[in-house]
């Protein structure tokens, strides 16, 4: 028996929910060796650089925020500071626990965000937001195939624009998606495929055309109507810009605080959904709750690729680094939904045979031996490793970080 209990609880290497696993139906058993080993550090680059690319962004922007309000002047210590604040406050808040403090800052932050875009919308061209909403879906919906292979070979003159801004955030996406794939996995386990489409792909799509429409559309309402053109001449002050648009606009003084708050949450938001993503990748056992000083690893290291970059590179330095990673993963992601479909059309063939061969004849043969033969110690001690144990110590996960519980599993 003891020798039973040793087996059962030995390290194991589980895969589920992991940037890995993706690939099982390609690999199998492989991605527990070097090349899941090697799928994970790409991971891990990616999504670094990708966070350390959006926080100089951020940086730049609260910079800019501080001193369109007046509240710090716009010297170049300021982005550095800046992020040095923001990074200690970001990891004090992680080591309270990263689970609780990152989903009561991303609801406060969403609350934040809808208020805002409604105080705008309802102070702006309210009319015309709303008709030009309507037209934007349209035009998104029938230009989605065109525009999306758009590669300015017939029209040139625009193909600086397409390399300064498409490819530029079609790969600051790429960044984004291995710490976004495993953060919307582990919400939506149990979810069907239709639920996950509806709720990733289409209800965010519809937000975001919604966003554009209420501050872009926006935007070039007042630079015609009221800023004559000021507005277009700003247009490369990113980071002072929101605050221009928003001076136009009724009750400016709300609305500027509402925007300076959201930008510092998003930053705040941003390191720690970076050393949570960055935690669960690097962590061998997915079912164990990360400890704290290794939070404080990727938080320090965050903050210092940041500065050191920023600060010997500026923001074209972040760019060139992220576009390094970015682009071999977006090679990665085409194997990955090669190896999604695969498993599948897999998952599809067993249910509906195992459905049907209840109700049939067919492969009545191994069904008879399944319930005649008794099964071994070792086809026990395998479902104990990869079901039970790991059911339990996610159990135990959610105990310890939802609950405060302190739980230990034997």
């Amino acid at each position: 028996m003891g020798t039973v209990c040793k087996r059962i609880l030995a390290p194991i290497k589980p895969f589920s929910i992991s940037l890995r696993s993706c690939f099982y139906p390609l690999l199998k058993e492989k991605i527990n060796g070097k090349v899941g080993d090697i799928i994970d550090i790409l991971g891990i680059c990616t999504t670094l650089f990708g966070v350390v690319a959006t926080l100089g962004y951020s940086a730049i922007r609260l910079a800019a925020a501080f001193h369109s309000m007046h509240l710090l002047d716009n010297s170049s210590y300021l982005v550095p500071l800046i992020l040095v604040s923001v990074f200690i406050i970001a990891i004090l808040i992680s080591l309270q626990g990263i689970a609780n403090g990152f989903r009561i800052l991303s609801e406060l932050n969403l609350g934040v965000t809808f208020l805002f875009m409604l105080l705008v919308l309802l102070f702006g061209p309210t009319i015309y937001l709303i008709s030009a909403f309507t037209e934007n879906i349209g035009t998104y919906l029938s230009g989605l195939i065109r525009v999306g292979f758009k590669a300015y070979a017939y029209d040139v003159e625009h193909l600086d624009w397409f390399m300064d801004w498409t490819v530029f955030y079609w790969a600051w996406w790429f960044s984004w998606a291995p710490g976004f794939g495993i953060f919307i996995a582990r919400i939506s386990r149990g979810r069907t495929l239709r639920e996950f489409i509806f709720g990733v792909l289409m209800v965010p799509s519809l937000f975001f055309v919604l966003w554009f429409t209420v501050f872009g559309n926006g935007a070039i309402w007042v630079n015609e109507h009221l800023a004559k053109g000021a507005l277009g001449r700003a247009v490369n002050d990113v980071g002072a810009l929101l605050f221009d648009f928003l001076s136009y606009l009724p009750y400016s003084g709300l609305t500027k605080t509402l925007a300076l708050f959201i930008i510092t949450l998003f930053f705040i938001v941003t390191i720690n959904f970076g050393i949570y993503t960055l935690n669960n990748i690097a962590i061998e056992d997915k079912s164990q709750v990360s400890p704290r000083w290794q939070s404080m690893f990727w938080g320090g290291l965050l903050s210092a690729v940041t500065f050191v970059l920023y600060l010997f590179g500026g923001i074209e330095i972040l760019q060139s680094t992220m576009l390094f990673f970015s682009l071999p993963f977006a090679l990665l992601m085409s194997v990955m939904a090669w190896s999604l479909l695969k498993g599948l059309r897999f998952e599809r063939q067993y249910y509906s045979t195992e459905v049907s061969d209840l109700w049939t004849g067919a492969n009545w043969r191994s069904r008879l031996r399944q319930l005649v033969i008794e099964p071994k110690r070792d086809d026990a001690i395998l479902h104990l490793k990869t079901t039970a144990l790991l059911a339990m110590r996610e159990l135990r996960q959610l105990l310890i970080g939802t609950y405060g519980l302190n739980v230990t599993l034997q």
